[in-house]
């Protein structure tokens, strides 16, 4: 493995530079005799961040496309190339297997790449209009974005805000996640060394008040926002107060909703597991809750059970491992609390994926079987390895146990008579519906398919080219009398 530099927590603004913030100290999940320690982004910081990313804004933007193109895939390759270095920073940050924090530093080049390639491709129109008239509607950069991650997919989250922000010609402040900032800040310093402007891109490590003083500065004409629907009500109240336009991508109670048609007990159970417990539970879009018919819940119930039994946590540095523990102590005491509630209010956990001892972080898949449809197991996202099976009795009361909460964030639907499933769809308040009739197979869509959510899970297109209008905005032209007369 290469050696890290373990002591390396600068921050971004053009370089490499020591931040004037708060110190912020946390435990690496991965070695927890391991004390790590940090300045965050403060108030100075976050105002020079910002006026460099406006100086080199105005001057990327201006850039001919294929150079804008070039300069992207060159940092796409470098990202690739420092995948190992990218991935030990994420395992001993916030727990990820090395081998799939590699993996995801290799998705984050892809991500940048991708966005490089739509750079030369992005049009505006040309608007009917008189002779002596031209009339045009362009999309143009914002300026400057200021954007937040969560700490859970350190480096595609990063590359998830960065790729189509500056592809569309916007500087970008990027804020990543106290728990996990140093893949973004090595992933910084990538695109300087790549042929990025100086500048263009900051990066600050730091928490609440980092963020807040981001949302706050009057050079950022557009904020992005990814994580808890918590803190993203307070970023879109920061934007609402400037009037500045806002993603959030904030959480998710994900259903699994099974239909009468379906018998695959254990092909769905395995599928279900896997939806649940990726990432350890710590996605946005895991799936929490599986409705099945209230005559099969015993069936599903017992597979379920059987299923989560083949997914279990590991070391973290061991290339094999696939599944690591809880980003932090304090997380997992979150989500032994919510199983000890789920106890105390009397529902049966037929799983007790809990580690033993409560100073362990390696927790696999607790899995309840709820009853109650008032129960919070069933509304409250819980950011972790919790799957909850409910039965329903028919599609209008399966509709309500899966919108509880008001998260519109994503769905799986299982059934083979696709008549139904579009019908159920019209009832559906769901950024992204993902529709199965067998086991073990999926789209590999890739990045082309846009995603927006929807309730309390957000707003704002991520993903696919319709990402570049969200960075973007309209700006309309009308030439009038500025060309030659014509002949009659």
């Amino acid at each position: 493995m290469t050696e890290i530099d373990m002591k390396s927590f600068d921050g971004i603004i053009g370089s490499l530079t020591p931040m004037s913030g708060e110190v912020i100290n946390w435990t690496s999940p991965t070695d927890p005799d391991r004390a790590l320690q940090f300045r965050a982004g403060g108030h100075a910081d976050v105002e020079r961040a910002v006026s460099a990313a406006g100086r080199a804004a105005s001057l990327w933007h201006r850039l001919a496309p294929s150079e804008r193109r070039m300069a992207m895939l060159r940092w796409g390759d470098a990202i690739e190339a420092a995948a190992e270095r990218i991935g030990m920073l994420d395992c001993v940050d916030m727990g990820k297997p090395i081998a799939v924090a590699m993996m995801e530093a290799c998705v984050a080049a892809h991500i940048v790449r991708w966005y490089a390639q739509t750079i030369d491709k992005a049009c505006g129109e040309v608007i009917a209009s008189s002779r002596e008239a031209i009339s045009l509607s362009l999309r143009v950069p914002y300026g400057v974005v200021g954007a937040m991650v969560s700490w859970n997919y350190p480096s595609i989250n990063a590359a998830m805000k960065v790729g189509p922000a500056l592809a569309a010609g916007n500087g970008m402040v990027l804020k990543p996640s106290e728990i996990s900032p140093r893949s973004a800040i090595l992933i910084g310093t990538l695109a300087e060394e790549a042929g990025i402007p100086v500048g263009l891109l900051s990066v600050l490590p730091g928490g609440a008040t980092t963020g807040a003083a981001l949302c706050s500065n009057p050079g950022v004409a557009m904020l992005a926002f990814t994580g808890s629907t918590q803190t993203g009500r307070s970023v879109a109240k920061l934007a609402a107060e400037r009037l500045v336009p806002a993603i959030i991508e904030a959480g998710g109670k994900n259903a699994i909703v099974v239909l009468d048609d379906m018998t695959d007990y254990q092909g769905i159970a395995i599928d279900a597991v896997a939806e649940a417990y990726a990432n350890s539970g710590q996605l946005c879009v895991a799936r929490s809750k599986i409705l099945v018919p209230s005559d099969r819940i015993d069936q599903f119930a017992d597979a379920l059970v059987a299923a989560a039994a083949n997914f279990l946590p590991g070391d973290p540095l061991d290339p094999n491992t696939k599944f690591g523990p809880l980003a932090s102590k304090a997380h997992s005491d979150r989500i032994r609390s919510a199983v000890d509630m789920a106890l105390d209010r009397g529902e049966q956990v037929i799983r007790d994926g809990r580690p033993v001892r409560h100073d362990m972080l390696h927790h696999s898949l607790t899995v309840v079987r709820a009853d109650d449809p008032t129960s919070p197991i069933l509304r409250d996202e819980y950011f972790g390895p919790i799957l909850a099976v409910v039965p329903y009795d028919g599609i209008s009361d399966a509709v309500r146990l899966a919108g509880l909460g008001g998260y519109g964030l994503a769905m799986t639907l299982w059934t083979g008579e696709l008549a139904r499933a579009n019908m159920l769809r019209q009832e559906l308040c769901v950024g992204h519906l993902k529709i199965k009739s067998v086991a073990g197979q999926d789209s590999a869509t890739g990045l082309a398919l846009p995603l927006e959510p929807a309730g309390q899970s957000g707003y704002g297109i991520e993903f696919g080219v319709d990402a570049l209008s969200s960075y973007s905005r309209r700006m309309a032209v009308e030439q009038i009398g500025c060309l030659a007369p014509l002949d009659p």
